[in-house]
């Protein structure tokens, strides 16, 4: 008998609808993106904050995006899924037991896993992305397909000098 439980954290912003009314006059006007492929041709390599911010420019295609910090400048790979209102950042997904989840504590701080796969995104980074206002929809699916949902309104990872501790 399988016991495995599927069980995916979403994170996404709440976001006014001002902001997605000019998304796609900001995303036209952006430059800096583009790179020249080997055929001489522009390929775009698009950066956002969060994935909310992609679902706001236009991508509806559940898969790997890369973040970018205006302000610092850093930059990570994260796991998008989008409905028709939301893009938001998985934060964890277990689906088959392939990766050992029983890790040290630097692992939990960095991050380990396969985006493609299973994963856990990285305290910093979920950090990084609580910084603003967010909100947490949890996914659990058993074996058998049974589902359960939990939303929570506030979900914010302090920072390390904190331990990270969780405030929703």
């Amino acid at each position: 008998m399988n016991n495995t439980v599927t069980i995916i954290l979403l994170v996404t912003l709440s976001f006014s609808s001002t902001i997605g009314q000019h998304a796609s006059a900001m995303f036209a006007m952006s430059s800096g993106n583009e790179e020249e492929s080997s055929e001489g041709s522009l390929t775009w390599h698009h950066q956002f904050m969060d994935c909310q911010e992609a679902f706001e420019l236009g991508e509806t295609n559940n898969g790997i995006y890369t973040l970018r910090d205006p302000d610092t400048s850093m930059e990570f790979d994260v796991y998008c899924e989008f409905d028709s209102e939301h893009g938001w950042t998985v934060i964890q997904r277990r689906l088959d037991g392939s990766v050992d989840f029983n890790e040290h504590w630097d692992n939990y701080v960095a991050g380990f896993g396969n985006l493609s796969g299973e994963y856990w995104l990285g305290l910093e980074y979920i950090h990084y992305l609580t910084a603003t206002n967010r909100q947490l929809s949890i996914y659990l699916e058993d074996h058998v397909g049974e589902v359960r949902h939990a939303n929570y309104s506030t979900f914010y990872i302090s920072n390390s000098s904190t331990n990270y501790d969780l405030i929703v």
